[in-house]
């Protein structure tokens, strides 16, 4: 069985961007409490790289409430792609993008440094993650934050119906 057509849309994204439909709407779907992840990660995310961009991120998607208690393993997996996709830049960076090397004939040759394809491989990694938490600006621009006025449903039933 194949998973055809585009990837489902988080409930909280789609609240953010006032796009929730009852009619679309999963009744069964699990209620999960916003969280508010501390800037410490988990022990398991190791590297100092991924580690900082875990505090970045706690800071800039906690004021959003779009973490849950269900997002630190995939928090963690976006910052472990961009820990890779620096390391792979600072290895280009050393190195530069290709290199020559002698071949068993002692010819000269020109290759690419495999750190170029790790770093696209850990850039499709991040962009695919960032755009799960609604972090690219095509995401970005499809979110309209509602303001949060408390009205009152009768009176405005009742302001209708006048």
């Amino acid at each position: 069985m194949s998973n055809a057509g585009r990837p489902r849309t988080p409930t909280a994204l789609k609240a953010l961007r006032g796009t929730t439909r009852a009619d679309r709407a999963n009744p069964a779907e699990p209620d999960v409490a916003v969280l508010e992840l501390g800037a410490q990660p988990p022990e398991w995310i190791t590297r100092d790289r991924a580690r900082e961009a875990w505090g970045d991120l706690v800071r800039l998607l906690t004021p959003a409430k779009i973490l849950t208690v269900l997002d630190p393993l995939a928090l963690g997996l976006l910052v472990d792609a961009f820990a890779d996709y620096l390391a792979a830049t600072e290895d280009i960076d050393e190195e530069g993008p290709y290199y020559w090397s002698t071949t068993e004939g002692g010819g000269k040759i020109r290759r690419r440094n495999p750190a170029m394809d790790d770093r696209k491989d850990a850039w499709l990694r991040v962009e695919r993650l960032l755009s799960k938490f609604g972090m690219t600006p095509a995401d970005r621009s499809k979110i309209k934050i509602a303001a949060e006025t408390e009205e009152d449903p009768f009176a405005a039933w009742a302001g209708k119906a006048g």
